[in-house]
């Protein structure tokens, strides 16, 4: 077989495993670019799996299995990679943050409230970036923005929105948004 054809018949065997964990493969391939541990660790599957001659059933069927069992298994401690990497991209929203006017507009009790739950969707890192600054102007629209939103809420309820406790207070106000990247296939799990 030659190497091109070899290619792409490799190609199409790690995207329909990528597309099977219910991911974008253009933004897997970003994280996989980046040293994502999760999506460095499916391709590896994927590769080891495709060299074997498994059939593209088969090495799903594999990669559900292995996740799952990488899920329940992980005793996970970041490296000073993925430290880095939370780093840096918390400094890449912040940049990009800071250079739209509907974050600009924002006091100085706001953006701390804004700066919290960056802080926690980072954290978190269920999201990209792009997906964190697309939720933060969101959130930004919704709170701050609207003049219903002020006369609606009392002072009690404007200080649920506005507290400075914590990330899990975040996770609680927004906790609709806050969708992982991919979901366990239900049939995998023992009934």
């Amino acid at each position: 077989m030659k190497n091109s054809e070899q290619d792409q018949e490799r190609n199409k065997f790690i995207s329909s495993i990528i597309e099977s964990i219910k991911m974008n493969v253009n933004e897997f391939m970003d994280n996989l670019a980046n040293g994502e541990k999760y999506e460095t660790t499916i391709y590896k599957w994927s590769i080891n799996l495709f060299n074997e001659g498994k059939s593209i059933d088969d090495a799903i069927k594999t990669v559900h299995k292995r996740r799952m069992l990488f899920v329940v298994n992980s005793t996970y401690n970041p490296s000073p990679h993925e430290e880095y990497s939370s780093q840096r991209n918390h400094q890449r929203i912040m940049v990009e943050l800071e250079s739209l006017p509907i974050y600009l507009n924002l006091n100085q009790s706001q953006k701390a409230s804004i700066q919290n739950t960056i802080d926690a969707l980072v954290e978190s890192k269920l999201r990209t970036h792009s997906g964190i600054i697309e939720l933060v102007t969101e959130i930004i629209k919704y709170n701050f923005e609207t003049n219903s939103w002020k006369d609606k809420t009392s002072n009690k309820s404007r200080k649920k929105f506005d507290s400075d406790d914590n990330e899990s207070s975040f996770l609680l106000k927004f906790k609709n948004y806050l969708n992982p990247k991919m979901r366990l296939n239900e049939t995998l799990l023992p009934s």
